[in-house]
């Protein structure tokens, strides 16, 4: 096998829309468009609203729970009470491989 084969995957707009219809996020994106980050294929999408700032999406890769690598869009998005990673499958966009929660906030007890 060819180490060097390109690999394919959906757009990082479309990252960002399976994210929102999957998860629910309370997001409008009817014209999105990408500005470039740091890095190769790393974006900042304009465009959106309902969320603090504009979301960043990442191609990165993602350990599975078989041990398999998938190459996974990492979509950021700041929805105020949270801030959400979602990585999505990088080839169709809609599927969801994993999801962190950063609670804004949280209350503990300490005994």
């Amino acid at each position: 096998m060819n180490p060097l084969h390109k690999r394919a995957f959906a757009s990082p707009i479309v990252a960002l829309e399976g994210a929102v219809k999957a998860l629910g996020f309370p997001m409008t994106n009817d014209k999105i468009t990408r500005e470039p980050l740091d890095g190769l294929e790393a974006y900042v999408l304009k465009g959106t609203s309902g969320a603090v700032s504009d979301p960043t999406v990442r191609l990165t890769y993602l350990v599975k729970p078989d041990g398999r690598l998938a190459l996974s869009w990492k979509v950021e998005t700041n929805l105020r009470t949270s801030w959400l990673h979602a990585y999505m499958d990088a080839a169709s966009g809609s599927e969801i491989y994993g999801l962190i929660d950063w609670v804004w906030s949280a209350t503990y007890k300490v005994l």
